[in-house]
């Protein structure tokens, strides 16, 4: 795939802009024709609670003389262009709710309505119609410079329009200037457009701008880079319904339109050179959170999901950002926006999920520790384990440095005793000389799996004693067990559990979250050799595979049937991508990676990093 962003691939990244839920994207009509020109459909990133989204119901095609002709598209930040034999129309964002088309070369512009039962068509009769989709929202089109017609009529028994076209065409001297409006409801026209080409230079200035805000990398990852970077801005969406902050979407279309728990803490980590906007990521989850202290798994600006959160990665987020920029940065605005919401967070896992009061949080469901089928799961739930106490440790010494810089003496104190207690308390409990293992809540039958999570304790870095940093480095880059040259596996590829076949997420599979913790920790406590190996293998995949969720991971050793347990992934990996569809959360990851390279090059040679 190409990761140009002067050539944006429509098939896997929708046209669109920072705060927008609009979008242009190529639709995929055969899967068997997939490389073919698909289909381009005008969409909009609406987020329905069981996981789905519509996204072809409003097409668009070229057309010469009335008639429908091929074409293809070239596509960057600010402006897609629609190429064919008699000439190119152009289209652009005008703000975040306005799609501008224009054109001098005798084109026109096609587009194709399909409607669902009680969702409406109706002509204005002022030069503008309005198309209605159930749970998404409004759509007022207009050509402004040309002329525009329908073929739509109302079908008494579907109680719906019939499916319909709406054809735009030029003038007499061969011009066409339209837009569709989008809104959630009462869609009028807009009060001013813009010129056209100062739209597509604020587009890509925007872009830029966002871009700058990213550190650099090296120039041989500088492509992905602009990519990973595009993928974040068009990702980044405006308060709506229940989002009362700017958010970073998981995804514009597919299984994952909503902005995860953790994943907003991830994309802060890679702006830590603008720590306004990072701490303002940080935040943003905070808004959700309940008179207990809880966070959502996920929200959107439809929904919230509070049926089990993601676990505290703000602690280990922040350590990684201050690491990098110093906590000269960290203002008192900062720790008063952060702190009492941390305080609550931390006391939800503390109060509700340590039923035993032993002073061990447990998980009593897999989402809540990002791990969804992890094999420490296995022998059921709740579970205690290691890596949820390291996530605490590091809220826990956030919060004493938040209080420390609120001039609360006495509370930075407790914090940070409680931040080293739990570490001490940690170990005590879950090492057992050579690894960390897990066990039952209230039984206390140990759990002896090897999945990745029991060795996530290393995001705490060099506060772990060093033979624990050492036997987990050894133990992760041996290529036998988790290293392979696409990265760490979630599961020991020695384990009984491991399974790359049947769909499952933790078990085998290579993922970019797994990488940023477990190399980021590697790289902090002090194993760079480890660290740096994987971050480059990682990044030099990324070239081929893009800032990428899931990488490949090793075959099976020996065949396995599928558990008949729920398939968190699908079982098909080859399948293709959902249409625009391409996911947030590895980009951070590769901008994290990229950037300590730079940095460890340029101190190696003195220069930047080549």
């Amino acid at each position: 795939m190409n990761y140009c962003v002067d050539k944006l691939n429509l098939k896997r990244a929708a046209f669109s802009r920072r705060l927008s839920r609009l979008m242009v994207l190529e639709g995929i009509k055969s899967y068997a024709e997939y490389n073919a020109p698909q289909p381009l459909y005008l969409a909009y990133s609406n987020s329905l609670a069981q996981g789905s989204t519509r996204f072809d119901f409003c097409s668009l095609e070229p057309t010469f003389e009335g008639e429908v002709i091929p074409f293809t598209y070239t596509c960057n930040p600010g402006l897609l262009t629609i190429e064919t034999d008699k000439g190119k129309l152009e289209v652009c964002f005008d703000g975040i709710e306005l799609v501008r088309f224009r054109t001098s070369d005798g084109l026109g512009l096609r587009w194709k309505l399909t409607f669902n039962s009680h969702e409406q068509f109706m002509d204005r009769l002022d030069g503008t119609v309005y198309a209605a989709f159930e749970r998404i929202g409004e759509f007022l089109f207009e050509a402004t410079r040309g002329s525009q017609k329908h073929d739509s009529r109302w079908i008494a028994l579907a109680m719906k329009p019939t499916d319909t076209q709406i054809d735009w065409q030029p003038d007499a001297e061969g011009r066409l200037e339209a837009y569709v409006k989008f809104a959630e409801g009462g869609v009028n026209r807009p009060a001013e457009l813009h010129d056209f080409d100062a739209c597509v230079k604020e587009n890509l200035k925007d872009y830029e701008d966002w871009y700058k805000i990213y550190p650099p990398v090296p120039e041989r990852y500088e492509e992905i880079k602009r990519f990973a970077v595009y993928i974040i801005w068009s990702n980044y969406v405006a308060p709506q319904g229940e989002i009362k902050v700017p958010m970073i979407y998981m995804m514009r279309t597919g299984a994952l339109v909503r902005a995860m728990g953790w994943h907003q803490s991830y994309q802060a980590m890679a702006l830590w050179p603008d720590i306004d906007t990072a701490v303002d990521l940080l935040y943003s989850m905070f808004t959700f959170q309940d008179e207990y202290g809880q966070l959502p798994d996920g929200a959107s600006d439809k929904y919230v999901n509070m049926l089990a959160p993601k676990p505290p990665f703000q602690g280990f987020a922040l350590s990684y950002i201050l690491d990098r920029a110093g906590e000269e940065v960290l203002t008192l605005e900062h720790c008063r926006l952060l702190y009492e919401p941390m305080v609550k967070w931390i006391g939800w896992w503390t109060s509700f999920r340590d039923r035993d009061k032993d002073g061990l949080v447990s998980y009593v469901h897999g989402d809540e520790s990002g791990w969804d089928d992890a094999s420490i799961f296995s022998k059921g739930m709740p579970v205690s384990s290691p890596d949820i106490a390291a996530f605490l440790v590091l809220c826990m010494e956030a919060c004493g440095l938040f209080a420390k810089k609120l001039g609360l003496k006495k509370e930075s104190e407790d914090w940070y005793k409680k931040s080293s207690e739990m570490l001490d308390r940690m170990i005590k409990a879950f090492w057992n000389g050579n690894k960390f293992i897990c066990f039952k809540d209230t039984t206390h039958e140990i759990i002896d799996e090897e999945c990745i999570a029991v060795y996530q304790p290393i995001i705490l870095g060099k506060r772990l004693p060093k033979e624990i940093i050492d036997k987990i480095a050894d133990t992760v880059s041996d290529p036998e067990k988790f290293f392979t040259p696409n990265g760490f596996t979630s599961e020991s590829q020695q384990s009984d559990y491991y399974d790359t076949m049947h769909g499952g997420f933790m078990l085998g599979t290579i993922l970019a979250p797994v990488q940023m913790m477990m190399t980021v920790g590697l790289y902090m406590a002090g194993r760079k050799d480890v660290a740096l190996l994987n971050m480059r293998n990682w990044c030099e995949k990324s070239l081929t595979e893009g800032p990428q969720v899931i990488m490949p991971s090793p075959p099976m050793k020996k065949e396995k049937e599928a558990s008949g347990a729920r398939a968190v992934l699908g079982v098909d990996r080859n399948a293709k991508p959902v249409p625009g569809g391409y996911c947030s959360w590895g980009c951070p990851v590769f901008l994290v990676f990229a950037n300590l390279l730079y940095e460890e090059e340029k101190n190696l040679n003195g220069v930047k990093g080549a």
